[in-house]
């Protein structure tokens, strides 16, 4: 069960991201960004995804720095199916999409896509476990 869903594909900090409870009561009247969850989630926290309408695809303006032991479970949005992702994570043309520092990052059910200036994932943390991405 996720402890935090992201409910937007926004590339925004805009809520109180002090800890999840925080988020959950001040999303910044958005919803909630992949970004914001990370920034809130401590160890061991499960981000979940609820993304409405077509676009499903977050594209991030600079590298989304993991540096808590979370796992990231697109497995979570409605209609996820079988191992093709439903949600894709994108890094701008000059960025990776990811870097992991956290000791252990698990990351399921997302398309994370880079460009060929960069990589989709830099991984700097001990141990990363990605399925079905």
């Amino acid at each position: 069960v996720p402890d935090v869903i992201v409910t937007n594909d926004l590339d925004v900090v805009n809520g109180a991201t002090s800890s999840i409870a925080a988020l959950k009561s001040n999303d910044g009247g958005d919803g909630i960004s992949l970004r914001e969850a990370v920034a809130a989630s401590s160890s061991g926290h499960v981000i979940g995804f609820n993304i409405s309408g077509p676009n499903k695809e977050i594209t991030l303006g600079t590298p989304l720095c993991i540096a808590e032991n979370v796992t990231g479970d697109g497995t979570t949005q409605p209609g996820q199916s079988g191992s093709t992702p439903a949600i894709g994570v994108t890094g701008a043309w000059w960025n990776d999409a990811l870097f992991l520092t956290a000791s252990f990052v698990e990351l399921r059910g997302l398309a994370i896509h880079g460009n060929t200036a960069a990589d989709c994932v830099h991984i700097n943390g001990s141990e990363v476990a990605i399925e079905n991405c």
